[in-house]
């Protein structure tokens, strides 16, 4: 079945125009399936745009800086919502690496204050990982062998599991218009119209996108103008599961022709400021994230040391059954080791049966729990940023 019949056999969504209406409350749009083990075709049409003239933006862009899309770093962490009590993910704004960025391509004219204390806390995970590299030997080995040896090395992949999850990534913004939804192929989320929405996409589908880019411009077409619109197709295929998502993007080669009620909305370029859903860190805030994220792994770490306790608790009972078992001028089962106590040398003859000890080379369940215990209050599974961490400036 080619990929055309997935995607046609996936659309089951009555296929009936909807209405427009404009808007000054950004809505982020979203790209379908949600769910796993499906794939979907987005079908929006992009449109430039002006950061600079955004509230977040301004002062920090020029105002005439016309673009088709945004660059921007962010962080990605979990915190409690204040209005539903809930875990949600919010993304926030890298001030540092966004900064460095908006210099090297857009010439910014401003910066954003302050450091970034989620790059601080990745930083210390990036530390712990160097640092155990070092230890371990293993830094500077051959690709493979390097690879290898890290998978074999639980720290390794929790301190760099750590690094990546707190480490700014890019994203990147455009202005679109989602036909999906507006052929009816794909259904409404917040909103109860058709409308603007600020779209943000990886690297991976920025890159697609990209390479189209390049390809009409050399052509002379600009798919984002407003009378040479173009569809751009973003299909989503998560038949695999979510950590190994697959994007791919294509253009439609012929312009997309719009009814005139669609075309006045289009012309207007009423798009809504998208500030609102770019957080930015403030103390309180990143705070509450990293001591969630801290008592997260606490909770973890004391889980597993009860799940090995209770595997030690099950073998000392087994071997406490083996040791039931051993009887005078028998050999001991496998896994019993029989030690005699005595300050002198003798001999398996000297030795009377009540004088053999049989003892379980394993650890006991109390001792399992007071290392995991005492491995918690070492690593602090964070503490250290705790107290090193400095916020600079709230925003």
């Amino acid at each position: 079945m080619s990929i055309e019949e997935l995607i046609e056999r996936e659309e089951g969504f009555e296929k009936a125009q909807r209405s427009v209406k404009r808007t000054t409350s950004p809505i982020l749009a979203t790209l379908y399936p949600r769910e796993e083990g499906s794939i979907f075709e987005n079908r929006f049409l992009m449109v430039s745009f002006f950061p600079g003239r955004f509230e977040i933006f301004k002062g920090i862009l020029p105002p005439d800086l016309e673009v088709l899309d945004l660059g921007i770093k962010v962080h990605f962490v979990s915190v409690e919502d204040e209005d539903s009590g809930e875990i949600v993910n919010k993304m926030v704004l890298c001030p540092e690496e966004t900064n460095e960025k908006f210099r090297r391509v857009y010439g910014a004219v401003g910066e954003f204050k302050g450091k970034c204390p989620l790059c601080e806390y990745a930083q210390e995970w990036w530390d712990r990982y160097n640092e155990r590299r070092t230890q371990k030997g293993i830094k500077g080995l051959p690709t493979e062998e390097y690879r290898i040896a890290v998978q074999q090395d639980a720290m390794l992949q929790r301190y760099r599991s750590q690094a990546r999850k707190f480490s700014a990534i890019s994203r990147y913004m455009f202005a679109v218009f989602d036909l999906s939804k507006y052929e009816g192929k794909k259904p409404l989320d917040a909103e109860e119209y058709c409308e603007y929405q600020i779209l943000f996409v990886p690297e991976s589908v920025f890159s697609g996108i990209a390479g189209f880019v390049r390809s009409f411009v050399r052509s002379g077409i600009r798919f984002w103008d407003i009378n040479s619109l173009h569809v751009v197709s973003i299909i989503r295929d998560t038949r695999e599961g979510f950590p190994k998502v697959k994007y791919s993007v294509a253009v439609e080669p012929r312009p997309y022709v719009p009814s005139k009620e669609l075309r006045e909305y289009l012309e207007a370029k009423e798009i809504p400021d998208p500030s609102p859903l770019i957080n930015s860190w403030t103390e309180v805030f990143v705070r509450k994230a990293i001591e969630r994220e801290e008592d997260r792994l606490v909770a973890e770490s004391r889980e597993e040391g009860q799940r090995v306790s209770v595997e030690v608790q099950k073998r000392d009972e087994e071997v406490k059954q083996e040791v039931a078992q051993v009887q005078p001028g028998r050999l001991p089962p496998r896994g019993v080791t029989p030690r005699v106590e005595s300050d002198v040398s003798v001999s398996k003859a000297d030795v009377e049966p009540s004088q053999v000890r049989v003892e379980s080379t394993r650890v006991s369940a109390e001792e399992v729990v007071k290392s995991v215990e005492e491995r918690v209050t070492e690593e602090s599974l964070g503490s250290p940023i705790r107290r090193r961490l400095r916020f600079t400036k709230d925003k």
